[in-house]
């Protein structure tokens, strides 16, 4: 339910305000996994096939760190 209603949510406002000409890629999706399920790697490998977004496994705060 965690990953689900977050990726329904983005799809529906994705739909909505996505109807432009140009499509977005590259956006930047901050993944945190904290299991190590087979469900949970599958949907990082979906969401990093995807055109729209890019994910972001790692975050450097403005220290370098």
């Amino acid at each position: 339910m965690t990953f689900i209603v977050p990726l329904v949510l983005m799809f529906i406002f994705g739909s909505i305000f996505g109807g432009g000409s140009s499509e977005p890629h590259g956006i930047p999706i901050a993944v945190m996994n904290q299991s190590s399920s087979k469900i949970a790697r599958r949907i990082i490998s979906t969401l990093d096939t995807m055109k729209a977004f890019q994910v972001v496994d790692s975050v450097k705060g403005s220290d370098g760190r």
